[in-house]
């Protein structure tokens, strides 16, 4: 219902009861991340953590506490944890490639990628962030066709730019000019992107 603070209470609640309850510490944590608590997230997480060193759902929160609160280094730390107790655990390798992205780690966010399209084939949002590390470690084909499953199930201006850089990257003028249109179709503007658009349509138009 959309009730968070009802919620925490509740859950705050129940936890108070039975303070060993990983279930009621679970979502109680949750509610205070909701809530725009991290802190007190983290705080209740990292203790159940000690007590349950290898519950992967305790260290996968706490990671979601962290990042929320943007400790990048700490949520990937815990989100490893959490990955290294279950590597099939949801999300997890989803997370773990956007943080190495994020850290220029782009071998490891590739493979972390790549599990987590794996776990889910036909989440855009993930094939999208796939595409980007595929392009960025120099593998434009690979890019191209993770793209285009992507638009496939969400068009996204930004896709489209991943989807044109990939073509323009191996010299398909052509298509890269239509990606880039239809990302400035769905309101992608900027003027790098224009000044590469009127370059492609020059191009084309000369070889006809």
């Amino acid at each position: 219902a959309h009730d968070n603070e009802g919620a925490e209470k509740l859950f705050k609640q129940a936890y108070d009861i039975d303070p060993s309850n990983i279930t009621a510490a679970y979502n109680l944590a949750g509610s205070y991340v909701a809530n725009k608590k991290e802190s007190e997230a983290i705080k209740l997480l990292s203790g159940i953590a000690k007590s349950n060193p290898k519950d992967a759902g305790i260290y996968a929160r706490l990671g979601d506490a962290h990042f929320s609160n943007q400790n990048v280094n700490e949520a990937r730390n815990a989100y490893e944890k959490a990955y290294a107790l279950d590597s099939n655990y949801p999300s997890i390798p989803m997370k773990l490639g956007v943080i190495y992205s994020m850290n220029n780690k782009l071998n490891k966010a590739e493979k972390m990628l790549e599990k987590a399209v794996e776990q889910n084939p036909e989440d855009s949002k993930t094939l999208a962030n796939l595409a980007s590390v595929l392009l960025a470690n120099k593998k434009p084909e690979e890019a191209i066709r993770a793209a285009k499953k992507s638009l496939q199930g969400k068009v996204a201006a930004d896709t489209y730019i991943t989807l044109g850089q990939s073509y323009d990257s191996i010299k398909e003028a052509k298509n890269a000019l239509i990606s880039y249109e239809k990302a400035m179709a769905l309101g992608k503007s900027t003027p790098e992107l224009l000044t590469r658009v009127k370059e492609l349509k020059e191009f084309v138009a000369k070889q006809g």
